[in-house]
């Protein structure tokens, strides 16, 4: 009877480590979601090509096309935040987009018309003011990987975001 007990005993010890071991902690909503959007592209409606102006020596645009463009980067800020805005703290979803942080890659692939595919999202490394991400993406079928760093302000709400 003892090393029955004991037996089980030991089956149930080596079935917890085992399940320990192997699970993995995944990223919080508001990273998982924002990484998911930054690397799905095409995606107009959350990075419109019309909100760009053409700029250089000898470029000149029309107050049309300037309002136009202002109108378009407005609708894209109330996508975003309409979309994934409660993810951020307050203030910094909009810096977050005029530093194009967030439509780097959309727009790059807009440009270029290339398709990009998010695969898998691991969470690398975390405390409790930020989440260390690697988002694997295809980016016309070729496996491409980027790392992504969300600093988190004391709610866990998006405060900034670093692509390395």
């Amino acid at each position: 009877m003892k090393k029955r007990m004991f037996a089980l005993s030991m089956a149930l010890l080596c079935l917890c480590l085992m399940l320990a071991a192997c699970s993995k902690d995944s990223p919080a909503e508001g990273p998982q979601a924002v990484a998911e959007a930054m690397f799905n592209a095409p995606n107009e409606r959350l990075c419109n090509t019309d909100s760009a102006l053409a700029i250089g020596l000898g470029v000149e645009t029309t107050p049309e096309q300037r309002e136009k463009a202002e109108e378009a980067y407005q609708q894209m800020i109330d996508n975003w935040e309409s979309d994934l805005g409660k993810y951020f703290a307050p203030n910094c979803l909009e810096p977050a987009l005029k530093d194009n942080i967030l439509t780097q890659h959309l727009g790059q692939c807009t440009e270029s018309g290339q398709k990009s595919e998010v695969t898998s999202i691991e969470l690398d490394d975390k405390d409790d003011s930020y989440q260390a991400l690697t988002v694997h993406y295809t980016l016309d079928g070729e496996e491409k990987e980027a790392q992504v760093k969300f600093s988190l302000d004391q709610d866990g709400l998006i405060s900034r975001i670093d692509i390395q």
